[in-house]
């Protein structure tokens, strides 16, 4: 399984905290874009779902 970013969900106006809580280093920003969850990094522990109040980091099975 994978983690994405819903961009429906995630306000993209700052920069996402989630980035700060992946223990791979496997979400990146680029300003204050949609960050992006590098799918080779990401063991889809859910640590950034949990954390992101928006609930835009969604798991795809």
């Amino acid at each position: 399984m994978s983690i994405t970013v819903n961009g429906a969900k995630c306000p993209q106006d700052h920069r996402c905290p989630a980035i700060n809580v992946c223990p791979l280093d496997a979400i990146s920003q680029d300003g204050h874009g949609l960050p992006q969850v590098d799918p080779d990094a990401c063991i889809s522990c859910m640590v950034c779902a949990d954390y992101c109040p928006m609930g835009a980091f969604e798991e795809l099975g």
